[in-house]
């Protein structure tokens, strides 16, 4: 699984970059908004985008300036792939609901064929957004404590915002989501740092198809903690607070209605692959993030840091311990 980047880069050109970003971004809005309408064009908008992600690339080198141009110049298409998903997940509903309603008959061969495409294209799309997902962790891990970087981090979330309100109503939720999932890990992944664990983010694979956000691990003498963790975001509570839990077999059914169970399935598939190869036990972890939302993306206060409850990330530290077998 792959680090967050922890070598020095350059600061002077990445401060070039985020004026370059933010001047770029400014001609770009004022050039797909009709001055006699004001109606935004959201499919120019992305489509431009897109041809700034390589324009950009020519002067920047450094994986995280990278990560800062693809995420920043990505989000369009990626609020657009939501928007798909919705359409697919909502046609595969459709299907499964037509033969339920049927007295449970048996699917047609083309129901079965249509049924494993949405699967496939789901599977595709939803490992492209994940790359997108890195790259924002990425860029927001490496700005958001830097004075001169972090206005990165709040002018991402003005553009992501703006770009999410010209969706419609219905589709506006889906931006909401997206963003409720970022900020929920990037909770979870500090809450984790700051209880003495080293953080990866984990491969877009293992997040889209095998449900791992992130993985953490420490020494702790002659012994290795490593756990793969994945964070669900709950906007419906005003307190910041997590839930934890221990994913365990008994949770785990890959066939099962219930998402979390067949999640909790993928997870521990998978885990107990890199067990296997890493020859050391690996746990899993559910972390639910309630309230998130507010602390990342308030302009002039936190830059996307967490300030936490006093007391949380010590108890959190110790539920960890007690669940890797004592104290460190």
């Amino acid at each position: 699984m792959e680090h967050p980047p922890k070598k020095e880069f350059n600061e002077e050109r990445v401060a070039d970059l985020i004026d370059q970003i933010q001047l770029d971004n400014e001609d770009l809005w004022k050039a797909v908004v009709d001055p006699k309408t004001a109606v935004f064009d959201y499919k120019r908008y992305s489509k431009e985008a897109q041809e700034m992600i390589d324009f950009e690339k020519e002067d920047y080198s450094d994986p995280v300036e990278i990560s800062a141009i693809e995420a920043f110049w990505d989000t369009a298409r990626i609020l657009n792939k939501s928007d798909k998903a919705e359409q697919l997940s909502a046609r595969y509903k459709q299907i499964k609901g037509k033969a339920q309603a049927q007295q449970g008959r048996p699917f047609s061969q083309q129901e079965l064929k249509e049924m494993e495409q949405i699967r496939n294209e789901t599977d595709k799309d939803n490992i492209d957004s994940d790359e997108w997902e890195n790259n924002v962790i990425r860029s927001i891990l490496a700005f958001r404590k830097n004075p001169r970087l972090r206005e990165y981090v709040t002018y991402f979330w003005k553009n992501f915002d703006q770009l999410g309100n010209q969706k419609s109503d219905e589709l506006k939720e889906n931006a909401a989501k997206i963003k409720s999932g970022i900020v929920s890990t990037l909770a979870a992944m500090e809450a984790c740092e700051q209880a003495g664990f080293e953080v990866a983010v984990a491969p877009p694979k293992d997040n889209a198809v095998n449900k791992i956000d992130f993985s953490v691990f420490r020494e702790r003498g002659e012994k290795t903690d490593i756990a793969a963790i994945q964070v669900k975001g709950f906007r419906d509570m005003r307190d910041f607070y997590f839930d934890l839990a221990e994913i365990t077999p008994k949770m785990a059914d890959p066939y099962s209605e219930n998402s979390d169970e067949r999640d909790a399935h993928k997870i521990l598939t998978t885990t107990e692959k890199y067990s296997k190869m890493l020859s050391t036990p690996l746990k899993a972890f559910w972390i639910n993030v309630h309230g998130a939302t507010d602390p990342i993306v308030q302009p002039g206060r936190t830059y996307g840091e967490f300030k936490f409850p006093p007391g949380f990330v010590k108890g959190f530290g110790e539920y960890m311990d007690e669940e890797f077998g004592g104290s460190r």
